[in-house]
């Protein structure tokens, strides 16, 4: 079974894309669907001393996707984005992503 799945993940690996197979190498993850439309979300962050005005630290920015979802659910708030390697892709053009490895 093993040589099997072995035989399967060289055959994918050939499959996907190399800057996919990098990406997926150093851990990177995109999100693209909006995972704040819940509840639970506007509850905490509306929880945040004067979250209107906090600038958010977007530690792993990618293609500042993240601050584009934040701004499509009314959230309309100054950001400090930074990411190891910045795409060449910003989403969210008012807000620059800074190099820098953030962990």
């Amino acid at each position: 079974m093993s040589n099997t799945v072995n035989k399967f993940e060289d055959k994918f690996n050939d499959l996907i894309d190399p800057t996919l197979r990098l990406k997926r190498l150093r851990g990177q993850f995109f999100t693209i669907a909006n995972p704040f439309l819940v509840d639970i979300f506007f509850k905490w962050f509306k929880s945040i001393p004067n979250y209107k005005d906090a600038i958010i630290l977007e530690p792993f920015a990618g293609s500042n996707n993240i601050v584009n979802l934040m701004d499509d659910i009314g959230f309309k708030n100054s950001w400090s984005c930074y990411d190891i390697s910045p795409n060449e892709i910003n989403n969210a053009k008012d807000y620059n992503i800074i190099k820098r490895d953030t962990l």
